[in-house]
């Protein structure tokens, strides 16, 4: 499917397992990117420059590569409720199961302000990395910020670290230029 610039939405069915090289890449209209029950392999570059603004995860993946979240693209994650490994919330932020690890909060999800629950002790790395969007954000039990989490969030002004945060990684809010208020724990 290299090159179908029309090709809009894809249902990779229960049984697709492996993607091969270069399989979705140029997709440049696609808005929603369903995973098959059974991906296990995914080849270099087969969603290269495809455009998916929404990723859904079946109740039966168990890892999602980074290459299906790291999208410029991306404004929502949905993970069906039954998924033993990954959750996501209203505002389509990717989680571990018990939310204690916020995985990815979509690069070009609209939301200005993002709060993070109880259970999330840790933003891992790259979280929040390149959002253009997102002005302001609360780390309620956050413990742990690890490298690059907040890198070059251009609009980020506020972020409030919480009352627990012990730990910062390298460059946790490199390019943060907007950033004028930075409350420490």
């Amino acid at each position: 499917f290299d090159d179908c610039t029309n090709l809009s939405e894809i249902d990779l069915g229960k049984k697709v397992s492996y993607l091969g090289k270069r399989a979705f890449a140029q997709t440049l209209s696609l808005s929603k990117l369903t995973l098959s029950d059974n991906i296990e392999f995914i080849g270099d570059d087969a969603l290269w420059n495809a455009t998916y603004t929404q990723l859904v995860v079946p109740a039966t993946v168990q890892n999602i590569p980074a290459a299906f979240y790291n999208k410029s693209t991306l404004q929502k994650i949905v993970v069906d409720a039954e998924n033993k490994v990954y959750t996501s919330d209203d505002l389509g932020a990717l989680y571990n199961k018990d939310q204690s690890e916020l995985i990815k909060f979509p690069q070009s999800s609209t939301s200005l302000s993002y709060t993070t629950p109880e259970s999330t002790l840790t933003v891992k790395n790259s979280a929040f990395k390149n959002n253009d969007h997102i002005t302001k954000v609360v780390l309620t039990n956050v413990t742990t910020i690890e490298d690059s989490a907040f890198d070059d969030c251009t609009n980020l002004s506020e972020i409030d670290l919480g009352k627990k945060v012990s730990y910062l990684g390298k460059r946790a809010f490199a390019q943060t230029l907007s950033l004028s208020k930075l409350t420490l724990s």
